[in-house]
């Protein structure tokens, strides 16, 4: 499909309806962890999109990773499946990554990316950063909720060796797809 702004636009609506199908969904399954996640996930959507410079692969990445994210909470993949969570993580990462350095390029972080070894590194820490501030967000919320969404020291540490790999990967994936 030639790439014009009418199938720009009806690739960010798709993606944006398909989002808040899953903040719906959340909400009335009253789970507000996932509906804020889905509802984050609209917000940057929306407003990347807006300045045309999100990726059209994040029209379909996204989506997808939400679907997977809440497809498993709903059926109970993460406790039925035990490398689900991990599948979750290495994908969220990826896209995490990917959306890093392929954005970073409009901005003054693009600056580094004529230096491409410079570039990757900062793409793949703040990549982990993001994984960080998750795991601690997990804490957080089964601290104040009856949510168990970090099971145990091993859950944790398996969880940043997925967000590693994807990170890893996604800011290589966007290095190359820039050159």
């Amino acid at each position: 499909m030639k790439k014009t702004a009418a199938n720009y636009q009806l690739e960010r609506v798709l993606a944006l309806s398909a989002l808040i199908v899953f903040v719906v969904s959340a909400l009335i399954r009253s789970d507000a962890v996932h509906a804020l996640i889905s509802l984050f996930l609209v917000v940057i959507v929306f407003i990347l999109s807006a300045k045309q410079i999100l990726p059209r692969i994040f029209f379909l990445l996204l989506p997808l990773v939400a679907a997977l994210y809440t497809t498993g909470s709903i059926l109970g993949l993460y406790d039925t499946f035990p490398f689900f969570d991990k599948i979750i993580h290495f994908l969220a990462s990826f896209v995490t990554a990917l959306l890093i350095g392929m954005v970073g390029y409009n901005t003054p972080l693009g600056l580094l990316s004529k230096y491409q070894i410079y570039y990757y590194v900062v793409i793949v820490s703040i990549g982990l950063t993001i994984g960080a501030v998750w795991e601690i967000f997990e804490w957080f919320i089964d601290q104040f909720t009856l949510q168990n969404l970090s099971v145990d020291l091993d859950d944790v540490v398996t969880d940043l060796i997925a967000d590693t790999m994807g990170v890893l990967l996604g800011g290589w994936a966007s290095i190359k797809k820039k050159n």
